[in-house]
Parts: structure tokens; sequence; C-alpha cells
């Protein structure tokens, strides 16, 4: 009689990495997200005049269908995947918290009978235990995510047509932000003023008042002067 021992399952981490060359790159990272709601999600992005870096965590289901789709969007350059296999060390660490727990189990049991000292030792290790546990399983949580959601690593660059945009449309842009810019100068001008003139015309008149009352003074004590 023969005792077959059947495989682990496979553990496998798939990640991927490309660059995009299109003519609109906004464009595409809203597509790019769109696609991903639901999916998945931007584990990071990074937006900059000439480029958009992005990190995706897709469902790895939808993995293919994923990498497929970014050649709607433009020039797909320098793809590459890879799948790693981590079965070895996602059984290791299942056995591994398997025998603490064994052993957790069994200080349990000993401790009912156990001599105040004993009692001591048996708490100290059941605490290790506790904690080497707690450490096992948050690596078993991160190989589940890492195998449930694959890796894309993406940057979205504008093409030679979209980075060469015609000076008419270059300068529409440059007026529309200025006038942005003036609006909002205008705005806060207006602000200030409100402040400001409340107390300019209250003040206004006494400050012209005092002007004149100096004055007064002032050229009656020469005339006075030339008098005497």
């Amino acid at each position: 009689m023969s005792l077959t021992i059947g495989e682990p399952e496979r553990k496998i981490i798939n990640t991927a990495e490309a660059r995009i060359i299109t003519d609109d790159p906004d464009a595409t990272v809203k597509n790019i997200r769109v696609y991903v709601s639901g999916k998945g999600w931007f584990d990071k992005e990074n937006h900059s005049e000439k480029q958009s870096y992005l990190i995706v965590r897709i469902k790895t289901e939808y993995l293919a269908e994923f990498i497929e789709s970014l050649y709607d969007y433009g020039k797909v350059k320098d793809l590459s995947k890879e799948a790693t296999d981590i079965s070895l060390q996602y059984q290791d660490t299942e056995n591994r918290i398997n025998s603490l727990l064994a052993e957790k189990d069994r200080l349990n049991e000993l401790y009912a009978d156990a001599s105040i000292d004993d009692m001591i030792l048996i708490n100290k290790r059941i605490s290790e235990i506790d904690l080497l546990l707690g450490e096992l399983q948050g690596d078993l949580n991160r190989y589940d995510s890492l195998i449930e959601y694959s890796t894309v690593t993406l940057t979205i660059r504008a093409s030679k047509k979209a980075s060469d945009a015609p000076f008419g449309k270059r300068l529409a842009n440059s007026l529309r932000n200025g006038f942005t810019a003036v609006v909002i100068f205008l705005k806060y001008l207006l602000i200030g003023l409100t402040v400001i003139l409340p107390a300019a015309i209250i003040l206004g008149p006494v400050a012209v008042g005092n002007v004149v009352l100096r004055n007064f003074i002032k050229k009656k004590r020469v005339k006075e002067k030339k008098e005497t």
C-alpha cells in the first residue's frame, strides 16, 4: 500500500511593469482609474507635467485582461511580467503557525498542575508564542494580499504629437490660466476694499480736518510772531 502526499496549493505572486506612450495622458489615467474601480485600487500615483507614475493593485483574475486593455490607450513599451512561486514559504509559515498552536495547547494543559514557578515560565512562553503567531499571521495576510491582487507599475508619457501641441492651443491654455489668476486677484481685492472702505469713509474726514486744523494753527503762530 502506497501513501500519496498531494502537493501544496501553488501560491503565485504576479507583477507587471510597462510604459504607455499616449496622445492624452490625462484621459489615459482616467480610463485606467475607471477600469480599476471595483477590481482593485491605485496603490500609488505621482503626476508631473511630462508623465504619470502609477502603481496599481488589480485582482489577479483580471490581470491578463487589464494588461490587454492598456493597448487601447496608446503604444505599450517595455512590458514585463513576472510570476513568483512562494508556495514553499507559504507552507513553511503555515507549518510554523500550526506547531506554535500545538505547543500553546500543550502548555495550557500543563498549566493546571504546574507549580508557581512553572506557571511563571509557562505564561512567559505563551506570551512569546502569541507574539510569534501575530508576526507569522501578518506574513500570511501579506502573502494572501499579494497573491489575490497583482501589482502593476505603469509609467504614462505624452507622445511627441501631444508634446508638440500647436502654438494656438498652448496660447489658449496660457490665456485661460492667466484669466483665472486675474479673477482670483480681483476677488481678493474686492474683499480687501470691502474691509477698508467703511473705515476710510469714517476716518477720511477726520484726517482731512486734522490737516486743516494744523495748517490754521501754524499760520496763526507765524502771524503772531511777525506782529511781535
